[in-house]
């Protein structure tokens, strides 16, 4: 089986999710012309790297980005992978990878597991706790 993949490079809006939430959309709008199976997101797409306001800006449970993530799925009948988004946790805040399926239903979430620390991700996120 061939899939078609389109790959959304956009620029991010820094510390700025609802701009960043607006954008996505409308290239998600556009990536729908050429009908991909799958639509892949970039890293911390919603918030850009603003590591120290992540506290003031991160997703609560990721619960926006995933209603939203689902709902473009389902119009646009192609899979998600939600390349990540800052998830606020009760035990901190993680960058979380969000893949919906073309119905609209939750398939994954994973927690990176390891940070980046050349960027200091240690200091703001906290780690995912096993790998898959």
């Amino acid at each position: 089986m061939k899939w078609k993949i389109a790959c959304i490079q956009m620029d991010i809006a820094f510390g700025q999710p609802d701009i960043n939430f607006q954008v996505a959309e409308q290239w998600m709008e556009k990536a729908a012309m050429s009908k991909p199976d799958i639509v892949i997101l970039p890293e911390l797409w919603s918030t850009g790297y603003d590591l120290t306001r992540l506290n003031e800006i991160a997703d609560e449970e990721a619960e926006k980005t995933i209603e939203c993530l689902k709902d473009q799925a389902k119009k646009h009948q192609f899979h998600i992978i939600g390349g990540s988004v800052a998830k606020k946790a009760s035990k901190g805040i993680y960058n979380n990878m969000i893949i919906i399926n073309k119905h609209g239903n939750l398939i994954k979430q994973y927690d990176k597991l390891h940070l980046f620390q050349l960027m200091d991700e240690h200091h703001f996120l906290q780690p995912g706790e096993k790998d898959g």
